[in-house]
């Protein structure tokens, strides 16, 4: 399972931006782990790694240069403070480490953000895998292997390969390109002037792909020029889609913060620290208990498997 982990920070604290425990807000601390409980119950995974942006990563994401003016049309919210959500999105991590939950939280500015680490990982693991987010960017990864909760306010919509055209309009192996065509205007990436949502599922129903319709002499479109279809493609190809980005500019290192033992007694003092006394019940920590033993037979499993190679040899 892969969390998008600002995404789901963002919702909580504005949903139970309220909740306080001795004057000092909580309400982020709560909602998330409550979620994460739910998806946890819902999608029994194996492994899971919530993965956060940061002001670092942010800065020194690659794509800052490509388009300098990337992500500057998002409106500051002057009700939003940066300083109590952040305070609580600390609690969040040092909560989520003593659960026994992997995190991503870059510290260093490696020039990646939270989409291309969630990119990495779903093409690098080999099983089954779940996004969870409300960015419907993730919907280029979904494959037969991967599929997508796209969160939006208090619906969600489970994306499959066999199911993303009814529900985004698109196939999954189209959004990239789709992307490249209609634009994203919440990171201020400008498409094809003139194609908005519906032109642009019109044009992938008829040509499946922009690279198909470049390459076919007689292809036609009312209101695209295949010159300024190339050149539009050639600047937002890395801006958006992930695959590519990943080739051109390769993660070389993950700042993955190791999670601790499972340790009863020092979770449940820090939930009481934040009056958090539901979280420590056995329901809500039954299957935290349950995925870290998971996660270490997975981990015993592969070093014996590796044990047992190098012996043969």
């Amino acid at each position: 399972m892969l969390i998008d982990g600002s995404n789901l920070a963002y919702r909580a604290y504005y949903r139970f931006k309220k909740l306080k425990f001795k004057d000092i807000p909580t309400g982020l601390v709560f909602g998330f782990l409550r979620q994460l409980w739910i998806y946890i119950t819902r999608f029994q995974p194996n492994d899971i790694i919530v993965i956060f942006d940061t002001s670092k990563s942010k800065k020194s994401n690659f794509r800052n240069k490509l388009l300098p003016d990337y992500k500057g049309n998002r409106k500051q919210d002057l009700s939003f403070n940066i300083e109590d959500f952040n305070g609580q999105l600390i609690k969040v991590r040092k909560i989520l480490r003593r659960l026994g939950i992997k995190v991503v939280w870059d510290n260093e500015g490696l020039k990646h953000e939270t989409d291309d680490y969630i990119a990495y990982y779903s093409q690098k693991h080999k099983g089954k895998c779940v996004i969870i987010s409300g960015d419907k960017d993730f919907c280029q990864l979904i494959s037969p292997s991967v599929k997508m909760l796209k969160v939006q306010g208090e619906k969600d919509n489970l994306i499959y390969e066999s199911n993303c055209k009814e529900i985004m309009g698109v196939e999954a192996n189209q959004f990239a390109d789709y992307l490249t065509m209609v634009g994203d205007n919440s990171d201020n990436i400008k498409g094809y002037f003139g194609i908005g949502e519906v032109k642009g599922k019109q044009f992938f129903e008829q040509f499946k792909s922009i690279k198909s319709f470049l390459l076919t002499p007689t292809a036609t479109f009312k209101g695209i020029d295949k010159d300024g279809l190339r050149d539009l493609y050639n600047r937002n190809k890395y801006l958006v889609n992930l695959k590519k980005a990943l080739k051109k500019y390769p993660i070389k290192k993950v700042p993955l913060i190791k999670p601790r033992q499972f340790n009863y007694d020092k979770i449940i003092a820090m939930f009481e620290e934040y009056g958090l006394k539901s979280f420590t019940l056995d329901d809500f920590l039954k299957p935290f208990k349950q995925l870290q033993n998971e996660s270490n037979d997975g981990r015993a499993i592969r070093n014996r498997k590796n044990n047992l190679s190098k012996n043969t040899k």
